[in-house]
């Protein structure tokens, strides 16, 4: 054999491999017994569901499940609710739920979290874990959001105009810019590095938690200094800390 039908040769089967990894990569399921999952456990919640069919699971509940992969979500295309929480995530992909209006997935060991592609979400729960950075842009109906314990320097919640509670106490914040919020109601900021924050452009803040060396600019509607609480943790959402933010 010469040595340009070896090389022909060599590029048909390269090709081919290719091409086999390609389908792999992007084959889709429509029923719950032909997934391959990667986690028993996760397996294991889904077919507690007793539903075969991947397009009729709305929500998913998951919780303390000592789920360590949930990397199938991504063949559930019609999730709204999915939580996740108390588990031992460390990555998740919702890219491919579009659907997803409320993610609850507190106390993992998420470093990276990916909502770009949510644009219905509006409760976003993701409090004790790892997460150093988050964008935020593309879910503009976010109404309640819980950060709470991560390891955020930085937080753009601009585009959030409808956001009623934000929770991010317990980060690594130096500023926060909630002059887009209109409607928030609830802020609970404090264990941050946050000198200044200014609450002149929400009308509706009634319940406002921030470090006693955080200066205020700006008075809250109700003009009730004993809502602004600097030593008393919320239990707004029952939110507990551990093991070594208090």
């Amino acid at each position: 054999m010469s040595r340009i039908s070896i090389q022909s040769t060599l590029l048909s089967l390269f090709f081919l491999v290719s091409l086999l990894l390609s389908g792999c990569s992007t084959k889709q399921y429509n029923v719950v017994n032909d997934i391959p999952f990667k986690d028993d456990h996760f397996k294991e919640c889904v077919l507690s569901y007793d539903e075969q069919q991947l397009n009729k699971f709305n929500e998913l509940e998951c919780s303390n499940s000592h789920i360590t992969s949930a990397d199938e979500i991504r063949f559930f295309p019609a999730i709204e609710s999915l939580d996740l929480s108390n588990n031992q995530l460390t990555t998740l992909d919702v890219t491919n739920n579009t659907l997803l209006k409320t993610l609850y997935l507190p106390n993992n060991n998420l470093k990276n979290l990916d909502v770009s592609a949510n644009p219905l979400l509006e409760f976003l729960y993701a409090y004790n874990n790892q997460l150093s950075e988050i964008d935020l842009t593309h879910s503009p109906l976010i109404k309640e959001l819980i950060l709470v314990g991560n390891q955020l320097h930085d937080l753009n919640i601009t585009a959030n105009t409808v956001l009623v509670d934000l929770l991010v106490y317990a980060n690594a914040l130096t500023e926060l810019d909630i002059s887009k919020n209109t409607q928030l109601e609830y802020l609970q900021a404090e264990k941050n590095q946050i000198d200044t924050l200014n609450i002149s452009h929400n009308p509706k803040l009634s319940v406002l938690r921030v470090d006693p060396s955080t200066k205020i600019i700006g008075i809250l509607p109700m003009n009730e200094p004993s809502t602004i609480d600097t030593s008393t943790p919320s239990r707004r959402s029952e939110i507990r800390i551990e093991p070594y933010f208090y």
